[in-house]
């Protein structure tokens, strides 16, 4: 179901900016769902590799396509909490950027207060499909397509696909988004995908989302979304009967097909996430601003502009 919320419009679509970002993120709950045994779309879902390290993002490095990745590198160090004042002197540099100074004041409960997450960028028709948010950002992903499907056979490890797809590594939670306006054509749930969701574009592409942890209470088979809708929340469901997860962790399975056959996502999305990282960025930088001078109605309207409690 659409969203009263508007997505913000990218104009410069075609561009790749690489910009320095700071990236919070955190979990909203959605209903969780009943799965329906269905059983399709096999090697195109698994996830490609056998364990993905979490990644904080506190800066981010220009994109490269060096080796066929999207570079993220790793630039915050997660520390202890300690209950009282501490803090912690400037450490090494990482690319030339020193740490900064990390003062805890005091511990509290994780997530007292219900992340705000950036509203979607839409990028000629289309959105990243994974929500970014102002709390705590846990989003890595590269170029993993067509990566060899292992099985163990007989005691052998045999090839038995590829992987038709790109994963989005995010933390379990974090909404899913509609990659572009169109139909949903079906939720359920299949062994190797999970939960998982079929949608068509009105670009007449195919749209396929797996291993969701839940399902949003407007989707369903016939509904019309637009980019940037909710669909669900990322999870790690699948390699079994219905309800199965933690095989693998958690990520998003995003699959798109053409007259038929898997094309790549990762072209797309590699545009699609640096065009998000970057209006986040002149967004965050404005409400910083008129928070600093004092303009509180203004900073009110922005703040309503810039974020929305689900993700929409």
């Amino acid at each position: 179901m659409a969203s009263t919320n508007a997505p913000t419009e990218v104009t410069n679509a075609t561009s790749t900016p690489a910009p320095t970002v700071r990236v919070k993120a955190g979990p909203s709950a959605i209903r969780r769902i009943t799965p329906t045994t269905r059983n399709r779309t096999f090697w195109a879902t698994t996830p490609a590799t056998p364990a993905m390290r979490y990644r904080v993002e506190r800066r981010m490095r220009p994109l490269s396509h060096r080796g066929g990745s999207l570079r993220l590198g790793l630039i915050a160090t997660v520390g202890a909490l300690l209950i009282g004042g501490v803090s912690s002197p400037p450490g090494p540099s990482i690319a030339g950027t020193p740490f900064r100074t990390v003062r805890v004041v005091k511990a509290g409960r994780p997530h007292a207060v219900p992340p705000a997450y950036y509203r979607p960028v839409v990028v000629s028709g289309r959105v990243f499909p994974a929500a970014r948010s102002d709390y705590l950002s846990m989003i890595s992903f590269g170029d993993d397509w067509h990566a060899p499907r292992l099985r163990l056979v007989n005691g052998k490890w045999l090839q038995v696909g590829v992987h038709e797809g790109i994963d989005i590594f995010a933390e379990r939670g974090t909404p899913v988004l509609s990659m572009a306006a169109g139909r949903v054509s079906n939720v359920g749930w299949s062994f190797y995908s999970g939960t998982m969701i079929d949608m068509i574009g009105v670009d007449g592409r195919y749209y396929f989302f797996a291993h969701l942890s839940a399902v949003a209470p407007s989707i369903a088979p016939g509904v019309s979304v637009h980019a940037g809708t909710v669909l669900g929340k990322v999870g790690n469901t699948g390699y079994g009967p219905p309800g199965q997860r933690d095989v693998f962790p958690p990520h998003l399975h995003v699959g798109i097909a053409v007259g038929g056959s898997w094309v790549s996502p990762y072209p797309f999305l590699v545009r699609l996430y640096a065009a998000t990282v970057a209006a986040d960025r002149r967004g965050q930088d404005t409400l910083d601003r008129l928070a600093a001078q004092g303009r509180t109605a203004e900073w009110r309207r922005m703040a309503g502009r810039l974020y929305s409690a689900d993700g929409s």
